[in-house]
């Protein structure tokens, strides 16, 4: 009896102490908070959330709010902290009746409103700000993005901006920008709004892959211009913004390593740096020497094997104020030490048959092989001095480095039994950018300030020593075996340099709060040479009986020069200048806090002049042109609520020709070989009207949505096509004087669209995305041949094209995770770039066309404690690959063995570019 009794009251103490239990977790709750800028009501991410009287820790998740799990019923203190805030306490009862929820707005410290500002503009809530207040349509990629996206270059970064695809290198790398499917002829890129001269010597477009991108604060693609900027952009503009000082004492630094799978199937191609020279023969012994082949260093040729090579990346940055908050500094340096390589299928198109009409005829595939040992160097320097809070200068310097030591091998086999040919390229390109700057902020007195800047800006090209190496076997005589004999050895040496000297003035007055007039102007200056000199020198044996010489090294090669004395007198050797003279008057003005309307016009000048080595019986050696744009602009922003914009723009803007499309030229290549390839003394510069309608609705820092159409015209575009100098007519088959190159056809262009851009965060996932539609027109004339009653003709028809570079559709989708609490960010990145056209054919409907692509990347960062965090970025998980077809009925399909990639019948394969995975893993520390 008693042990029955024991046994009851255990079990009633059991099920007791289980209720009390239950009825405790019952009565704990979940507190949910927002923690906002309580000037501006944005959610601050991140933010430090604190229960005093337990010590439980969390943080503002991505979607704005933090939550803090099983309180006991009662009073409690949350302490909220953020950088740039003032620490707030809140007092705050928790009861048994329902979960709670409140808002706490924190106050940026007075003495910290600059050390807010700067570091807003480094997260995302900056960026939506930027794009939020601006005047213009802008999409901004903040610091933040930029470090925890996968990508360690510029130009990698600009491809998941809305309506932005790239043109890649070699090496696969985003080169230069395509903005809403206008090539980079006509966009510009800018360093805080001072445009960029460029080291190639044939283009205006800056190569954005220089750029590393750890050393940029934000990135700024501009698709309307208002009359204070520069209007040499009808696509768009690339605006850099590098970094900058803090208020305080900040120091980062970061070092990775990193592989590519390229190399885990074959070995890396160094070529060796030793014994190259700088100067051509010609330029160190004057033009009447004869080089001899001592003069030509073949070092490069002596190739090393690397097997796995591995890519270093570091970075340091550091900044303060000192001397009473008066002097900042920002210094910043980046190395990164890349291997890349890539494996082509390329099929050489030689020409068109008349029969089937139109069709183009092939002669060779080639396999190649691509080893790119790729070295930036970047070094910024900033320097701000205030005077006073209305007197303000600042100082910036910027030198970039751009190392490229390549080896390419082409093993070339042709349809038709035939020797087979091997061709080893070996260059090293160096590419600088030196840029100083100095800014003046005055305000003159309470209605008038005034701004200014003068710029030094130089990028310079150098390609010492090309060597071309071309060497074959002769599978025609030894059909089982034949050793390698040397063929020739072109060599060739080029550089350019590109100087810009610019200044800019704006004078603003502001009579009201609601009313400001600004005036200003600019002047820039530009000197541009391009050397050109190249060698051929040819095998020889000494033996006139015995011609073929084998191949056993370089060093044992002989040879003689087909031309001892180069050849400078080409249209790659020229100088030229450019004056471009700028004024601009506009007002803004807000009404009744809903309407904000910017109008004003723009007068630009632009005078040119070249003086080309090409021969005095040409016409064009020497060139000069001057025009003057009128360029009115007008910008309309409704305010639906303080979150929610309508925007509906108009402005006039403007391409100039590259200065080297101006130099008639003599020149062939594979595709054109039917034609002399010129430059075109007769060409006019590009003008367009363009319209722009925006919808904004910014709910917080984290979600929003963007959703816009824009409308382009464009008068004179510049394309590729059939043209003759002396304005005969094209038409006429028998003309000798027909050229293929850039021109102004007899039409305008259209070019229009939609954007739509989506951020959307629930807890700690977040889902962004953008996509862009786009559509272009352009007709221009091109040959046709054809057959009548078994004769070949040939005529000359129009032919309406979308632009070159110009994407129907292009996405970007990304997923998130963040956890401010354990320190995990996560991002999936799915780029997707439709078809478009990658080279424009002189032929009727021959066109080279990029297939439409994909590409997904990942990043991964921990952080641990406050200073310390790791990181890791993969990209093209995939292993995609890039195609470019004809689209037209494939005759390469039914040769005997079949031919590699050649197995649809509507297409036909010009080429296949792989480039393999990257991968990079590394350790960042944050003062």
């Amino acid at each position: 009896m008693i042990a029955y009794l024991l046994q009851a009251s255990k079990k009633t103490i059991i099920t007791t102490l289980l209720l009390l239990g239950l009825h405790i977790v019952c009565l704990s709750q979940t507190l949910k908070g927002k923690i906002t800028d309580g000037l501006t009501g944005e959610p601050l991410v991140g933010a430090n959330v604190l229960i005093r009287e337990t010590g439980q820790r969390t943080f503002v998740e991505l979607d704005g709010y933090f939550r803090v799990k099983e309180l006991k019923p009662g009073s409690y203190t949350i302490v909220v902290s953020y950088t740039g805030y003032t620490t707030m306490e809140q007092p705050v009862r928790i009861t048994a009746v329902r979960p709670q929820t409140i808002l706490i707005q924190l106050a940026a410290a007075a003495e910290k409103l600059e050390e807010a500002a700067v570091t807003a503009d480094k997260r995302e809530t900056g960026a939506r700000k930027l794009e939020k207040n601006a005047a213009q349509l802008v999409n901004v990629v903040s610091a933040r993005a930029i470090e925890l996206s996968p990508d360690i270059a510029v130009g990698n970064v600009v491809q998941r901006i809305s309506g932005v695809s790239v043109q890649r290198s070699s090496s696969g790398d985003g080169r230069y920008a395509i903005i809403r499917g206008l090539d980079s002829r006509y966009n510009y890129t800018s360093i805080g709004g001072v445009i960029l001269p460029s080291p190639d010597p044939t283009q205006r477009s800056v190569p954005l892959d220089m750029f590393p991108a750890e050393m940029v604060q934000r990135i700024e693609i501009v698709k309307s211009l208002t009359p204070d900027m520069e209007a040499n952009a009808i696509g768009g503009a690339t605006n850099l913004v590098m970094k900058e000082g803090s208020n305080k004492l900040n120091l980062s630094a970061d070092l990775s390593v990193g592989a590519s799978s390229v190399f885990t199937q074959r070995s890396f191609s160094e070529t060796p740096k030793t014994g190259i020279d700088f100067s051509s023969p010609t330029e160190r012994y004057g033009t009447d020497y004869a080089t001899k082949p001592t003069d030509i260093p073949v070092g490069p040729l002596n190739l090393r094997k690397v097997q796995y090579p591995i890519n270093i990346i570091g970075g340091l940055t550091i900044s303060d104020r000192i001397f009473k908050h008066k002097l900042g500094y920002n210094i910043g340096a980046s190395y990164i030490r890349e291997y890349r390589g890539g494996n082509t299928l390329y099929y050489l198109q030689n020409g068109v048959n008349n029969n089937p009409p139109n069709s183009p005829i092939f002669s060779q595939s080639e396999h190649r092989q691509y080893s790119f040992l790729q070295s930036r160097l970047g070094v910024q320097g900033n320097v701000s001095y205030d005077f006073s809070r209305n007197h303000s200068i600042d100082l910036y310097g910027l030198f970039l480095q751009l190392d490229n030591d390549q080896h390419s091998h082409y093993d070339v086999s042709p349809f038709v039994p035939g020797e087979v040919d091997y061709y080893d390229r070996f260059v090293f390109d160096r590419k600088n950018m030196e840029h100083l700057a100095l800014d003046g902020h005055d305000k003159l007195s309470p209605k008038f300030s005034l701004n200014y800047t003068l710029s030094y800006a130089e990028a310079k090209s150098t390609t010492p020593n090309q060597l071309d190496l071309f060497t074959y076997k002769e599978v025609t005589y030894y059909p089982n075996y034949s050793p390698l004999y040397v063929n020739n050895l072109p060599s060739v040496w080029q550089h350019s340099d590109d100087k810009d000297l610019s200044a800019y003035l704006n004078l603003s007055y502001q009579p009201a709060k609601n009313i400001t007039f600004t005036a200003g102007g600019a002047y820039r200056h530009k000197d541009r040479t391009s050397y050109y000199n190249d060698y051929t020198e040819i095998s020889t044996t000494g033996d006139p009986n015995q011609p073929l010489q084998v191949y056993n090294g370089i060093d044992n090669a002989k040879f003689v020069f087909l031309n001892p004395y180069g050849d400078t007198t080409n249209e790659n050797n020229y100088t030229a200048h450019e004056q471009i003279s700028a004024g601009y008057a506009e007002a803004k003005l807000t009404l009744a806090e809903k309407w904000q309307v910017i109008g004003g016009a723009r007068v630009e000048n632009t005078s040119q002049n070249y003086t080309s080595m090409i021969s005095t019986a040409l016409v064009g050696k020497t060139g000069s042109f001057n025009y003057t744009d009128i360029l009115p602009g007008l910008h309309l922003r409704y305010s639906l609520t303080d979150r929610q914009n309508l925007r509906l723009s108009y402005f006039a803007s403007i391409s100039r020709p590259n200065l080297y499309d101006l130099i008639p030229s003599t020149s062939n290549t594979d595709l054109t070989s039917l034609y002399t390839t010129s430059g075109n003394y007769n060409l006019k510069h590009s003008t367009a009207a363009n319209i722009d309608f925006r919808y904004d609705n910014f709910f917080s820092s984290t979600d929003y949505i963007m959703a816009g159409l824009f409308y382009k015209q464009i008068a004179n575009p510049i394309e590729y096509a059939t043209f003759t100098l002396d304005g005969s007519s094209v038409t006429a088959v028998n003309n000798a004087n027909i050229l293929y190159g850039p021109t102004n056809p007899g039409s305008n262009a259209t070019n229009y669209g939609l954007e739509l851009v989506a951020s959307k965060f629930i807890g700690k996932f977040g889902l962004s995305g953008n996509y862009s539609y786009t559509h272009s027109t352009v007709t221009t004339l091109k040959q046709l041949s054809g057959e009548t009653n078994g004769y070949p003709t040939v005529s000359f028809i129009n032919q309406t094209r979308p632009l070159q570079g110009q994407a129907d559709h292009i996405g970007n989708l990304s997923f998130l995770f963040k956890d401010p609490k354990s320190g995990w960010d996560a991002q999936l990145s799915f780029v997707y770039t439709g078809k478009r056209i990658a080279v424009v054919s002189p032929f009727y409907d021959l066109d080279i066309w990029q297939r439409a692509g994909t590409q997904l990347d990942l990043s991964i960062t921990k952080q641990f404690h406050s200073h310390f965090s790791v990181f890791v970025k993969a990209t093209n998980l995939l292993n995609s690959r890039l195609y470019q077809d004809i689209d037209h009925p494939n005759g390469l399909i039914g040769y005997e063995g079949g031919l590699e990639g050649q197995t649809n019948p509507n297409r036909i394969l010009i080429q296949r570019d792989a480039y393999g995975q990257t991968l990079l893993a590394g350790v960042k520390y944050k003062l």
